[in-house]
């Protein structure tokens, strides 16, 4: 049998990126305070993909940070999870995340490395 190719959905293309990725669960009926330490898959304006063995449901919102070098923060906020991969039992799985405020209104990457840049600028120089 032979598999249909079906057309790509996603609104942006992805870059294959791997960076450093703190997350944490932040519902407020399960909220977590441990942060967990992870890498990404991929990356695109919209969202990104990193692997992880702890189990999220589809529409569960975590806080993240992702770091490129452990110093320049790529991105800072909220997150909703809207696909989980699972491999096999015991392996860990990959989980797509779609960027979000608070108030679930969409976050580019775009406005959060402005942010970033806006941030960096205004320290005071020595």
């Amino acid at each position: 049998m032979i598999k249909k190719v079906s057309k790509d959905q996603r609104e942006f293309p992805r870059a294959k990126r791997v960076l450093s990725v703190q997350y944490r669960l932040c519902d407020t009926r399960k909220a977590d305070v441990a942060w967990y330490l992870s890498t990404t898959q991929d990356m695109s304006v919209s969202g990104l993909t990193f692997h992880t063995d702890l189990e999220f449901k589809i529409k569960d919102k975590l806080e993240i940070r992702v770091v490129m070098s452990g110093i320049l923060e790529i991105f800072k906020g909220y997150t909703q999870v809207v696909r989980i991969d699972r491999k096999r039992t015991g392996s860990p799985c990959v989980v797509a995340v779609k960027f979000i405020e608070k108030k679930s209104r969409p976050i580019t990457v775009k406005r959060s490395i402005k942010r970033t840049i806006k941030k960096i600028s205004s320290r005071k120089k020595y």
